[in-house]
């Protein structure tokens, strides 16, 4: 995304460095080595950084590495982690991520999925909980919120979790769904 805003750029230093080296009767073979050197050590670097954007994975581990206090790049390590299948890791690191901000819903909602995940109900509703009263106006959140509370047994409070994300997103049919189907097994 820089290559082509910095063109201005690299004219300006390829044509000030053969005016500076007719200035400083710098020989025009060294000039070119030089160039060569650079463009080479500049080859060099990027090959490096490439290496980070391979996966999600590698670029968020690279990202929470060079960065520090970065309760998002955390968070996404968190999810590249949980998708690898590395479920302890990724809570590690959805705590961490809690630990910089408490109050980040997403990486509340994260952690209760690996809850789940982790057959650990009652920890999961602590966090879809969490996330949906940080984050009241984000539907999924309520939606998985009543997810777990109907597993639990919590039936009553899994419809009510079920009509907020419902009154927040009416036109989806998966939350109307869950509605009734939440309804219709508490009704047996």
């Amino acid at each position: 995304f820089t290559y082509v805003p910095s063109v201005g750029l690299f004219l300006i230093v390829a044509w000030g460095a053969k005016d500076l080296s007719h200035v400083l009767r710098f020989p025009r073979a060294a000039l070119a080595v030089t160039a060569a050197g650079l463009a080479l050590a500049c080859a060099a670097m990027t090959r490096q950084q490439v290496r980070y954007w391979e996966s999600n994975l590698s670029l968020w581990e690279r990202a929470v590495a060079v960065t520090t206090q970065n309760y998002w790049a955390e968070d996404r390590l968190g999810v590249a982690l949980a998708d690898a299948g590395r479920l302890d890791q990724a809570v590690t690191h959805y705590a961490s991520a809690l630990a910089i901000w408490p109050e980040f819903p997403e990486a509340h909602n994260n952690l209760g999925t690996a809850r789940v995940d982790q057959g650990r109900t009652e920890d999961a509703i602590q966090e879809f909980g969490a996330a949906a009263r940080l984050k009241p106006n984000e539907p999924m959140f309520h939606y998985n919120l009543a997810v777990v509370l109907n597993e639990a047994g919590r039936t009553s409070d899994a419809i009510r979790e079920i009509k907020a994300a419902v009154r927040l997103r009416p036109n989806d049919s998966s939350f109307t769904r869950a509605l009734s189907l939440i309804a219709r097994d508490s009704s047996k």
